[in-house]
C-alpha cells in the first residue's frame, strides 16, 4: 500500500495485492474522512473503465459511510499491455472468457483482504455498470460475504450483448456459426445464470428503457431470473444511469438502497 492523499471528503490509498496466477492487481481503496466508515463498497464500471475514474463515485459512498474499493479489470489501466491491447481482447471470446473469469477471481481475493480492514466491518456491498455489473452478478451470486448488490446496465445473456452492441466481438452477428461459438464459451458467465442466486441477499437491478446496448427484453429477462428480495428500476435514460433525465432520482434511489442494505448498528 502506497500513495496516501486526499480526494475531497476521502483518504485515497493505492495498493496491489497477488492474484491467484501471480500477477498483481492494482486497486484503490477511497475512506470517509468525516465520519467512520460503516463498510466497504466494491464498484466497478463497464468495459475499459479504470480504477481512477470510480472517483465520480467516491463523494456519494463516503456521504453514505462507505469506503470504495475498485481494481483495474484484466487487460484494463495499469494491467494493459502492447502485448494483449484491450482491443484485441474485445475481439476475442477466448480472451473476453480470460478477463471474465479472471477479473472475478481477483475480486474475491479483494474480498479476502478488505476482511481485514477496519473500515469494512465485514460489511460488503457491490455496485456495478455493464461489465461491471456482469462482474458484479458472478461475485455476489457465488460469494455471500456481499451483502447487497446494485447491478446497472445488463441484460441476461451474453448473446443478447453480442447482439446489441458493436463493442465486443464486432462484427460477429454476420457470422452466425462464430456467434453461436463464442456464445457457447461466454453461456457460463451469462448474468441470469448467477443473478437468482444472490437471492435471499437483496438486489437491485438497473436499466434504461432507451438503452442502446440492452434492449428492454434483455433487462426484463434479467428481471425474471432474479429472485426475491429484488428492486427493479426501469428509468427513461441510456447506458449510463446517472446521466439521463432521472439521473438525480435513480442516484438517490440506488443511495438509500445501499444506506438501507448496508447499515451497520454497531456505528452510533
Amino acid at each position: 500500500m502506497s500513495d496516501l492523499r486526499r480526494h475531497g471528503d476521502v483518504d485515497v490509498r493505492r495498493l496491489t495485492y497477488a492474484a491467484h496466477d501471480g500477477t498483481r492487481v492494482p486497486a484503490l481503496l477511497a475512506v470517509p474522512r468525516h465520519a467512520p466508515s460503516r463498510g466497504c463498497l466494491i464498484y466497478q464500471g463497464g468495459i475499459g473503465t479504470e480504477k481512477e475514474q470510480a472517483s465520480a463515485v467516491w463523494p456519494g459512498a463516503a456521504a453514505l459511510g462507505l469506503t470504495t474499493f475498485t481494481i483495474d479489470p484484466r487487460y484494463t489501466g495499469a494491467r494493459a499491455s502492447k502485448a494483449e491491447p484491450l482491443e484485441r481482447v474485445v475481439g476475442d471470446p477466448d480472451r473476453i472468457v480470460s478477463l471474465l473469469h479472471g477479473s472475478v477471481i481477483d475480486l474475491r481475493r479483494g474480498l479476502d483482504y478488505l476482511g481485514r480492514r477496519r473500515e469494512c466491518r465485514h460489511n460488503f456491498g457491490y455496485l456495478g455498470s455493464s461489465l461491471g455489473a456482469a462482474l458484479g452478478a458472478m461475485l455476489a451470486g457465488d460469494d455471500r460475504r456481499v451483502r447487497a448488490a446494485v447491478l446497472t446496465s445488463i441484460g441476461a445473456t451474453w448473446r443478447e450483448i453480442l447482439l446489441s452492441t458493436n463493442v465486443l466481438l464486432p462484427g460477429i452477428d454476420d457470422h452466425p456459426r462464430r456467434l453461436n461459438a463464442a456464445v457457447r464459451k461466454l453461456e457460463p458467465f451469462d448474468p441470469g445464470r448467477w443473478v437468482g442466486k444472490i437471492a435471499p441477499r437483496p438486489v437491485m437491478l438497473v436499466n434504461g428503457r432507451n438503452d442502446p446496448a440492452v434492449p428492454p427484453v434483455a433487462a426484463m429477462d434479467l428481471a425474471a431470473a432474479a429472485n426475491e428480495p429484488k428492486t427493479v428500476i426501469y428509468h427513461s435514460g441510456g447506458h449510463d444511469p446517472v446521466a439521463g433525465p432521472q439521473g438525480a432520482e435513480v442516484a438517490d434511489r440506488i443511495g438509500n438502497f445501499l444506506f438501507d442494505e448496508l447499515a451497520d448498528t454497531t456505528i452510533p
